[in-house]
């Protein structure tokens, strides 16, 4: 039988949740889960290590020197130990250049792991109606993980930290939500860390001076408005089939609804400021 292949890493599920017996292990925290329609089931509690995950996601049917069996593990190994200390770290200033390194592994990484790649990896790389064998979506995620740090060297990114009294972010099983701020005539993107914080990249936004290696170029707090804004477009990305959650967040997690336009809040969703969504990067 496959192995089974988490497309988020439990350690990083499990910062959204409840720890376990007070284990220091997040990936046996309890999390609340809720699908997509047509199923549309809540989960109030489940064990982290239980959710977003699928058999012989990233197997290869012949290997190759250029694609070996492991290749995936040979990426995700490089990160996933320390990402849930880093994603931690981050819930306050002052983190270190090492936590900091180890989240933009996972940053790079999502952008293959996600279960969406097959599908967008079709649409792009083939013409109407053909398809790509299983080993083609494999190198085609391995191609693109070479290709994304000139991807990520040309964005800005920034730590957004939830204020006191906004509610928690959640993560769907993609691990990112794609943005665009009409005002700023912006693309980003939301990769949700923890409950408490989340960081935002903003495309083609990097300046002569800029280096994403180094930190982020913005640290800001999310209002109250803003966590909602980013909750509904959480709910609302296309082809996710569940969102992911703390358990004592479940009331408000069952009420979030289908939006044919994503929810901006018109005064800005920063503390502090009146910039729109992505127009901090500017």
């Amino acid at each position: 039988m496959p192995r089974r292949d988490h497309y988020l890493p439990a350690g990083l599920i499990g910062g959204f949740g409840r720890p376990h017996d007070n284990s220091p292990r997040r990936r046996r925290a309890k999390v609340c889960i809720r699908t997509r329609p047509p199923e549309n089931k809540l989960t109030p509690e489940i064990k982290a290590d239980s959710v977003a995950w699928d058999r012989g996601q990233y197997d290869v049917d012949n290997p190759t020197d250029d694609l070996p069996a492991d290749w995936a593990e040979q990426i995700w190994q490089l990160y996933e130990d320390a990402l849930p200390d880093a994603a931690k770290a981050l819930e306050q200033p002052g983190f270190s250049p090492d936590d900091w390194a180890t989240v933009l592994k996972h940053i790079r990484a999502a952008w293959i792991r996600n279960p969406g790649f097959d599908t967008d990896a079709v649409t792009h790389l083939t013409v109407p109606g053909a398809s790509l064998s299983n080993d083609q979506v494999q190198q085609a995620r391995k191609t693109a993980y070479e290709q994304l740090p000139h991807v990520l060297a040309s964005a800005r990114f920034a730590v957004i930290r939830k204020s006191e009294m906004a509610p928690r972010f959640i993560i769907d099983n993609r691990g990112f939500v794609p943005l665009y701020d009409e005002v700023a005539a912006q693309s980003g993107v939301l990769f949700p860390l923890t409950g408490n914080v989340a960081v935002m990249m903003v495309y083609e936004a990097a300046g002569p001076e800029d280096d994403y290696a180094t930190a982020p170029f913005a640290e800001l707090m999310l209002t109250a408005d803003g966590a909602k804004a980013f909750h509904s477009a959480t709910w609302n990305h296309q082809g996710i089939d569940l969102v992911i959650g703390h358990p004592d967040d479940a009331s408000w997690i069952a009420e979030l609804t289908d939006e044919a336009e994503a929810w901006l809040p018109r005064i800005g969703p920063y503390r502090g400021t009146a910039k729109t969504v992505l127009a901090w990067a500017a």
